[in-house]
């Protein structure tokens, strides 16, 4: 399990290296000042906004709200509870490390977890919510829910 820390700060750090030329500050415009880069604590839509720039989601929506693939290829039911997720193979972190569903597992369990100060994570409802997560291979994740919810592509 990777370092969290290490692998947000270098995300945000790739971010800002990926373009051509150096610069000694990366200006993004938003609505609102961001509260936080930590994105399981994310109370005001100016960091919202932000984390579009520096983190991948799972799934994305398009202008139009259609669910469109990101971090995950494809995403279907298995039966009435069951989801599989199929993540997208040969993602690279900023320090050549691969994504796989550890990372994923990482995420979700570190959004369940109170954060220091006794701060629950934003996500943790949409996370949790009674959804069982499992993984099954380095790409594949299944999602199980005690009855059927089609919301799981949304919400994750």
């Amino acid at each position: 399990m990777r370092n969290l820390r290490s692998v947000l700060a270098g995300a945000a750090t790739a971010a800002c290296l990926s373009g051509g030329a150096m610069a000694d500050d990366l200006v993004i415009g938003v609505m609102f000042k961001p509260n936080t880069i930590d994105p399981h604590i994310h109370f005001i839509s100016g960091s919202h906004q932000a984390f579009h720039h520096i983190w991948e989601t799972l799934i994305r929506q398009d202008p139009e709200h259609n669910l469109k693939p990101s971090l995950a290829t494809s995403w279907g039911f298995l039966d009435d509870t069951t989801w599989e997720i199929k993540l997208r193979e040969g993602v690279k972190f900023h320090d050549g490390s691969p994504f796989t569903a550890d990372d994923v597992m990482a995420n979700v369990e570190r959004a369940q977890t109170p954060l220091p100060g006794n701060v629950s994570s934003s996500l943790r409802l949409l996370i949790q919510g009674g959804k069982e997560w499992k993984k099954i291979d380095d790409f594949t994740l299944q999602i199980t829910t005690p009855e059927p919810f089609p919301q799981v592509p949304r919400d994750i």
